[in-house]
């Protein structure tokens, strides 16, 4: 998951991240983290994410989104 993409790529997706909910369908597709956007707890520019798994599943989840986040730099 989140294999490098060429920066082209990386700087649309970029563009295409407006809000919480855009990150949110980004790290859903490309990470298959599924997050909350923030807009739905009257805090837009926020992610809600639900921790109900073992720590081997969180950590490597983590290790997913940094990977896919640092596509966006």
């Amino acid at each position: 998951m989140c294999r490098p993409i060429p920066m082209t790529t990386a700087l649309r997706m970029a563009r295409t991240i407006r809000n919480s909910g855009g990150l949110a369908a980004f790290l859903l597709e490309k990470a298959h983290i599924a997050a909350v956007p923030g807009v739905a707890f009257e805090a837009p520019d926020d992610l809600r994410l639900t921790c109900a798994s073992s720590m081997r599943e969180i950590t490597e989840g983590m290790d997913r989104m940094e990977r896919c986040l640092r596509i966006l730099q």
